[in-house]
């Protein structure tokens, strides 16, 4: 036994993500979740980070339990104000009143979108907001590919802002 003081470096041996297989394996043989495609899906991992699916608050709350059983189990503990509640539309309708969900005592916090994994989901399953995101970027990046060539001979010029603004335009 030995006590860290700090984080611990991704990938590493004493890193978390050693432990989380397991627990996709006990969430997944539960047979509860949302059906994708015909296959019945409740949790979607990647390293320690987890989204967990449910089409009920009874069977989020059985998914959450397990969850904080495993982490006690091998010695994990959740930072409670990182995770949070999302409730997808379906079709044009959204609950207004949903019961509440608790991970470790703590009340989830109810949101419209979250971050995973650097892209933005959104209870309406639209894309909006990545889109506009990455279309700034572009731009951003245009905007210096122009700077970078201003100063080059006019028709390498000119043939740089003609392929920029065919970028931009389509």
């Amino acid at each position: 036994m030995y006590r860290l003081e700090c984080g611990v470096r991704q990938g590493g041996l004493s890193s978390p993500n050693l432990y989380v297989n397991d627990l996709i394996v006990g969430l997944s043989g539960t047979g509860g979740g949302c059906s994708i495609g015909g296959v019945t899906i409740n949790n979607i991992s990647y390293a320690e980070h987890m989204v967990l699916l449910s089409p009920a608050i009874s069977g989020l709350r059985k998914l959450v339990s397990m969850c904080e059983e495993y982490a006690v189990t091998h010695g994990l503990k959740y930072n409670t104000a990182k995770n949070e509640l999302l409730v997808y539309k379906a079709g044009n309708k959204v609950p207004t009143s949903v019961p509440e969900v608790n991970l470790c005592g703590c009340s989830l916090n109810r949101v419209t979108r979250f971050k995973y994994l650097g892209h933005w989901v959104n209870e309406g399953l639209q894309d909006e907001v990545d889109m506009e995101q990455e279309c700034r970027a572009l731009v951003v990046r245009c905007n210096m590919l122009a700077r970078r060539f201003a100063r080059c001979e006019r028709n390498v010029s000119d043939s740089v802002q003609s392929i920029l603004s065919d970028l931009l335009h389509v």
